[in-house]
């Protein structure tokens, strides 16, 4: 009867301490990565988490990056990315794949519930990555419900530089009396906005099409720089439109002649009447040739 007694004793106390090596273990991989535990009707340990993605940003910019979203995409400028999330109790590591193996890259989700995760891409080949994130636990098993997941697009591209249609050379002088000029052009599908450089203005493209009034200055020569941007923001070649303002004034001419005496088409102290054909405003320094009948040039004539 002793000895049944001692076995009984015996089995009882392997059974205690089995459990507490359980709960042991159990509270060893809550600690390591912070996880919930709970005992199974067999004795063993189960966990369930959850992962939040709370930033997501080229790496080179930083998390203070504005995210640039458009139909639940991310737009990711250059090839590497970088996502910052929080991660519940026991979870360990977080992997993430494109719905087919997981990534090399893992990140590791720290004492304080917090994950880095950052990956450079060979090329923006593909550029859509429908990514999913994984909790997993020591062992690298999934853990329930500690899942997530984003849709960015990496984009390393430039988009293509835009076309000048109007002037149609350049450099262009406009001999127009009007200080302004519109210029018009085209741009890649991409396209979200242009720049320009000297005046500072950003245009809207409609479509693949784009204008944009300049205002020239008398007689001197100005450089036009316009960028294209695409919505993750990489910068194409500039373009750059050289434009000259040199105004023609036409002068119709009723009749030259003398202060005093007979017309005449030579000698000196002419007086001129004429008409105005075209003055919009005040132009200096213009030149007036007179084709018909004589051989005189005007210059420095001041239309007013």
């Amino acid at each position: 009867m002793g000895r049944l007694s001692s076995a009984k004793n015996f089995a009882i106390a392997a059974r205690a301490s089995a459990f507490a090596l359980t709960m042991v273990l159990g509270l060893a991989a809550c600690k390591q990565g912070g996880g919930s535990v709970s005992s199974g009707t067999g004795g063993g340990t189960s966990f369930t988490g959850s992962l939040a993605i709370t930033s997501i940003y080229p790496t080179s910019s930083g998390n203070t990056w504005t995210p640039i979203v458009l139909a639940s995409r991310y737009y990711i400028k250059g090839l590497a990315l970088t996502i910052e999330g929080t991660c519940s109790a026991g979870i360990n590591t977080i992997a993430v794949n494109e719905g087919a193996a997981d990534y090399p890259e893992t990140a590791t989700c720290d004492s304080n519930g917090n994950f880095v995760w950052t990956k450079t891409y060979a090329s923006d080949a593909t550029s859509d990555k429908p990514l999913a994130l994984t909790g997993k636990d020591v062992s690298n098993a999934a853990i329930t419900g500690a899942t997530a997941s984003v849709l960015v697009r990496i984009d390393n591209t430039l988009p293509a530089q835009v076309a000048i249609t109007a002037p149609a050379t350049n450099p262009y002088i406009n001999n127009s009396l009007i200080a302004t000029y519109l210029v018009t052009g085209t741009c890649s599908a991409d396209t979200v906005k242009i720049t320009s450089i000297l005046d500072g203005a950003v245009i809207i493209p409609t479509g693949t099409t784009w204008s944009h009034t300049v205002t020239l200055v008398d007689n001197a020569s100005l450089n036009f720089t316009f960028y294209a941007w695409d919505l993750a923001g990489n910068q194409s070649v500039a373009k750059t439109q050289t434009m000259t303002w040199a105004p023609i004034i036409s002068l119709s001419i009723a009749g030259i002649y003398p202060a005093t005496g007979e017309e005449t088409d030579g000698g000196t102290g002419y007086r001129m009447e004429n008409t105005m054909l075209e003055v919009q405003q005040t132009t200096t320094n213009a030149t007036v040739t007179l084709d018909t009948g004589f051989n005189t040039v005007i210059n420095n004539v001041r239309a007013n």
